[in-house]
């Protein structure tokens, strides 16, 4: 099974897929995307995201007072 990664529309396969939010259409929350790995990266960095999800399933958590990645939690 393929996507297209939301950001750069290249062709990614499910095992490379990463997922971010974004903000909604109507403003209302947030709502999550695919993506590649790149694309979702930069997206995290720019909105300064909390959290993103991995190709395996996986929470990344972000945590401000050490600038890291910490808990993951799989769904």
């Amino acid at each position: 099974m393929s996507n297209k990664c939301f950001f750069c529309k290249t062709e990614i396969s499910s095992n490379k897929r990463f997922q971010s939010p974004v903000p909604s259409d109507n403003k209302q929350g947030w709502v999550w995307v695919d993506g590649c790995q790149e694309c979702v990266r930069k997206n995290y960095a720019l909105e300064e995201l909390r959290h993103i999800r991995t190709g395996t399933g996986e929470t990344l958590y972000w945590n401000a007072q050490t600038k890291r990645n910490t808990t993951t939690i799989k769904r």
